[in-house]
């Protein structure tokens, strides 16, 4: 089945299928598939909605196939949420949390990253779920299992990331601290070395204060609105919440917002959105850029492909940290494809960070059928600017975007 790269690291390597299921392969790090066998275990015995949905494991190969949950990522949309949903994502956020917990897990991988939206034409459209469970253990179970400690600076609790801590039991306050710690970055807005540095400054008293000005105005109240929210996110960003006796009341505010917030944020998504990048952070955040990649990757562009793949990994190396960069590739065949050209295209990876893209061009090889026919860049073209079908390329809202067409002499125009 076709499948174009999402995201690669040394612990996993994801992939979109055409069938809109994700594929989820281990990493190259020795033990990945643990994490991987780990997350396929937590999700068979869930039972909730907004969740990864398993439809099948390969125990050999050590690949998980499982439902797509949203189409970007927190961290992805941080600055084009909409002001007055902040308090139904919070609602929808916090209960999908209190139900793993109900259930008997701790997800321990809380952040941005794993807070997944959908977006369409006109923007961000919902709160979708979450997602990436290959940390999650057994409630109060002893976190001495092979790669259980670890983390997401600076969401995870120390008690989860340290191995000091490694007999320690599993606790939801861990899981309370990451939220309160993600919301205060989604209401403070910026980078995640940003939100970091302003954790460590004066003890975060310029963080808190914007933090109370901006709940304020996502809660419409002169109030402090839903209290129990405020005082999580306030406590998770104290330098005593990260001590190993805070989380049993970050575990009770945890719960004390998710009740506030389900008897007082009743109502549907809001029509009325408000304004979005209305984080005091919005104007830190690096440069966006949106940039779609089309190559020829028929039989004569042989010669050249590893100039090419040369070429844009230097490009990536170079942009690494200073622009916030999203990346489509897309391998080009000729039209004799079949179908008019529109098997011609193919998407190798989407939606990729720096690091990602390059290890995509691994599949970047000239290999192609080459027949006596034009290459499709028409169609190709057509697609990209009319973004139709939408699955194919979907940048951000407000971006910059970049479409490069790489291919040899185009004969039969």
């Amino acid at each position: 089945m076709a499948k174009s790269l999402l995201h690669s690291s040394t612990m996993s390597d994801v992939y979109l299928l055409n069938s809109g299921d994700i594929e989820k392969h281990r990493g190259s790090r020795a033990g990945s598939e643990t994490i991987l066998e780990r997350e396929f275990s937590v999700l068979s015995q869930l039972r909730m909605e907004r969740i990864p949905e398993v439809r099948g494991f390969d125990q050999h190969e050590k690949i998980l196939t499982m439902s797509r949950v949203g189409t970007h990522d927190l961290s992805d949309v941080l600055h084009d949420v909409p002001l007055f949903t902040v308090p139904f994502i919070m609602r929808d956020f916090f209960s999908d949390l209190s139900k793993i917990h109900s259930q008997g897990f701790i997800h321990r991988d809380i952040k941005p990253g794993n807070v997944m939206f959908n977006v369409g034409p006109q923007g961000v459209t919902n709160y979708a779920g979450i997602v990436d469970f290959g940390m999650a253990l057994i409630n109060n179970r002893k976190q001495n299992e092979p790669l259980a400690i670890g983390g997401t600076e600076p969401y995870t609790h120390p008690t989860q990331s340290d191995r000091q801590f490694k007999e320690l039991r599993t606790q939801p306050g861990q899981d309370w601290f990451a939220a309160g710690r993600t919301m205060a970055h989604l209401l403070s807005g910026g980078s995640t070395p940003s939100f970091q540095s302003l954790l460590n400054k004066d003890r975060g008293a310029g963080l808190l204060a914007d933090l109370r000005l901006r709940f304020r105005a996502a809660f419409q109240s002169e109030s402090d609105g839903c209290k129990p929210v405020l005082k999580l996110m306030e406590y998770a960003l104290a330098p005593e919440a990260t001590e190993e006796g805070a989380l049993m009341e970050l575990y009770e505010l945890g719960m004390a917002a998710t009740e506030c917030l389900q008897d007082r944020i009743t109502d549907t998504w809001p029509l009325n959105q408000g304004p979005t990048s209305f984080q005091s952070g919005s104007s830190e955040r690096p440069k966006r850029h949106d940039v779609l990649l089309i190559v020829d990757n028929t039989g004569s562009m042989a010669p050249y492909v590893q100039q090419v793949k040369d070429a844009f990994d230097e490009i990536a190396d170079l942009v690494k940290g200073m622009i916030d960069l999203r990346v489509d590739l897309w391998s080009l065949g000729d039209y004799s494809t079949g179908g008019g050209g529109q098997q011609a295209v193919v998407p190798l990876g989407q939606r990729m960070r720096a690091d990602t893209f390059q290890e995509s061009m691994d599949s970047m090889d000239a290999s192609r059928d080459q027949h006596d026919e034009a290459e499709a860049y028409e169609v190709a073209l057509q697609r990209a600017y009319l973004r139709n079908p939408k699955e194919f390329w979907s940048p951000r809202q407000s971006t910059q975007r970049s479409i490069i067409l790489v291919g040899d002499a185009y004969a039969h125009g």
